[in-house]
């Protein structure tokens, strides 16, 4: 098998157009980059059968050129394994003498010492790149010629780790814009890999195992699943050391209790669609959730709150207690919040009701919708269609009026006036352990930010079905099993909730150190009448077949 591994074109960030650090979006390619990638692909005489890609903008460019010369019909599969290097603290200076240093340890073979403090080690980034090597060639025929679009150091490091494991004397070379490595790999060469990989990662597995024993307990369902899940996912990016730990820690938190119980276990039913959220601080949205989620057959609520301030609580006692028709449970836990936690939390609460059940994975600004009424009645179809996931693309909800006026809006006034979406500027991209990442949305064409818009919210929990991450489920299997179809109405700038963002950007505790929030925050006082409503792209949203043009592209 034949693996060619290409640089991207020339980026605007290699221009010095736009900043390393600046959102992905921006950093597309320049005229000479896109006119490289043309000559690169040009170059290339093999048939090419499959083509990969980091999931950078600029990459992906890169791979759309060779497909239109090669073939229009190849599918681009994103795989994060072959994204950039994480530089840490140095992310946007790559010739900071710390960094230098730090590259020149890694070269004399020093495998732990991390890029800019807190970035990647060696360790790390050859595990993924010999785990991508590994799995490309199982997967594929082994005539086959495969394309890899990644980046100038992650090649240049691989070439040189690759020549090393396979006894091959290489020097440390350069990979320019648009060049191209080839990697031939047979029976001989993969087996030399597993070893090194084996090897190399003996001491982390065993890391990641000592995590898993040090805060699971033995005789517990989960228990063998995450030794699994922490020996099999080494070179796995979205499943980190310290991903595994606060999701355990989460999983078995002792601080975690019930504070009202109303559902009978014993009353659940296999028809039954069970709701778990986790909130703090929701009471301008919390009702028009449970009406929501009534409205379409969800009768059993699981609430976990974290340190809600506000009148949260007492509205959902007053609900439990006033509609006979809802069971609503009230769990609650002050440890700080943090979003692999909390999917710990809820992971824990779920195997307290017991297993095989299906469960609605939410966060409480979300309102899932459907081409049907009744979310039983789906979850039914699904075990009849023998499938245990439904897959959804998150809506960003807005108003028309602009930022400054958006408090002024009353709560019982918020599903009247935030009515609208972008109808437009979506991407889909297949993905090995995703199925599909979809990108786009209001928050890409107000912020500049490309958050990942597919989650997996509609579950039937076994004990071997892990939730460690929003958007996706382990096994990954579950995940390209998935019904897709469905959406999440995503509610966020609701009146008095820009204070909320100022104390999530000062914990630093949402996915990567708040970086979304601080876009937010940032454009808001650049522009303090920002509307996020374009007469351009804006939709009103009156049912679901309104995101026909969205979910059928």
């Amino acid at each position: 098998m034949k693996i060619l591994f290409v640089r991207h074109g020339e980026s605007l960030a290699n221009a010095k157009i736009v900043k390393a650090s600046d959102p992905d979006f921006l950093n597309g390619l320049t005229e000479n980059g896109l006119a490289q990638a043309q000559l690169a692909a040009q170059s290339v005489t093999d048939k090419i059968m499959a083509v990969y890609a980091s999931p950078y903008y600029r990459t992906m460019l890169t791979a759309q050129t060779f497909c239109d010369v090669h073939n229009k019909d190849l599918d681009i599969l994103v795989d994060d394994r072959l994204r950039e290097i994480d530089y840490g603290l140095f992310g946007d200076n790559k010739s900071h003498p710390e960094m230098i240093e730090v590259a020149q340890r890694q070269i004399a073979g020093d495998y732990e010492v991390r890029f800019g403090r807190i970035g990647e080690n060696k360790r790390e980034l050859i595990t993924r790149l010999f785990g991508f090597l590994i799995d490309i060639f199982n997967k594929h025929d082994k005539d086959d010629v495969i394309l890899a679009i990644s980046h100038g150091r992650v090649i240049s490091i691989l070439d040189y780790e690759f020549g090393m494991v396979n006894g091959i004397q290489k020097e440390h070379e350069s990979t320019k814009n648009a060049g191209i490595k080839e990697f031939i790999l047979d029976d001989k060469t993969v087996q030399n890999l597993k070893t090194y990989f084996k090897k190399l990662n003996q001491e982390e597995i065993k890391r990641r195992v000592d995590c898993v024993e040090k805060y699971a307990k033995k005789n517990t369902n989960l228990y063998p699943h995450l030794l699994e899940l922490a020996r099999d996912t080494v070179d796995d990016i979205d499943v980190s050391y310290s991903i595994i730990e606060k999701f355990v820690q989460g999983a078995y938190s002792q601080n975690i209790m019930q504070l009202v119980a109303n559902i009978n276990k014993n009353e659940i039913s296999d028809t039954d669609v069970m709701l778990v959220t986790v909130f703090k601080d929701a009471d301008n949205f919390i009702e028009h959730f449970i009406q929501h989620y009534k409205n379409i057959g969800v009768s059993k609520f699981v609430f976990i709150n974290n340190g809600s301030a506000d009148k949260s609580i007492t509205l959902l006692e007053q609900v439990a207690n006033n509609d006979p028709t809802l069971s609503i449970d009230i769990w609650t836990t002050n440890e700080e919040f943090n979003g692999i936690k909390s999917m710990g939390w809820k992971q824990q609460v779920m195997s307290y009701y017991g297993l095989n059940r299906w469960w609605l994975l939410v966060d409480i600004d979300e309102l899932f919708v459907f081409s049907e009424n009744n979310i039983c009645n789906l979850a039914k179809q699904l075990k009849d269609e023998k499938k245990s996931l439904m897959g959804a693309i998150m809506i960003d909800m807005y108003p028309k009026q602009n930022i400054k006026q958006i408090d002024s809006i009353d709560n019982k006034d918020i599903m009247k006036d935030y009515k609208y979406f972008d109808k437009t500027g979506y991407t889909k991209h297949k993905n090995n352990k995703y199925r599909y990442r979809f990108f786009g949305g209001m928050r890409k064409r107000v912020f500049n930010i490309i958050p990942s818009l597919q989650k997996y919210p509609l579950v039937y929990i076994t004990e071997n079905v892990i939730g460690i991450n929003p958007h996706f489920w382990y096994p990954y299997s579950l995940n390209n099993n998935a019904k897709t179809g469905a959406a999440l109405l995503h509610y966020k700038f609701l009146p008095n909730d820009l204070h909320k963002y100022s104390e999530r950007i000062s914990k630093g505790v949402y996915y990567n150190d708040s970086f979304e929030y601080k876009a937010y925050l940032k454009k808001f006082e650049q522009e303090p009448d920002c509307s996020l409503y374009s007469p351009e792209v804006s939709k009103e949203y009156t049912n679901f077949s309104s995101l026909n043009e969205i979910l059928d592209s």
